[in-house]
């Protein structure tokens, strides 16, 4: 069980950091393109959105490693 909390947290720490440079990336194209703030603003706000859903799965699964964990002492 811990394995699979493990790569599931590593999975979602990949994408988490995937996500994070994305809404860079659209930080970026603004500054480059402001004419089309409207396009990149939906896009960065969803990229913006998804890291917030990553780092909550994240918090979660760290949580329950460390209760199993501290339970398995």
């Amino acid at each position: 069980m811990i394995k699979t909390l493990n790569n599931q947290l590593t999975q979602y720490e990949v994408d988490f950091q995937s996500s994070i440079a994305e809404a860079e990336e659209y930080k970026h194209l603004f500054t480059i393109a402001p004419e089309m703030k409207t396009i990149i603003e939906a896009h960065f706000l969803e990229a913006r959105n998804q890291s917030n859903q990553l780092l909550g799965k994240i918090t979660a699964v760290k949580n329950i490693i460390g209760n199993v964990e501290s339970s398995n002492q």
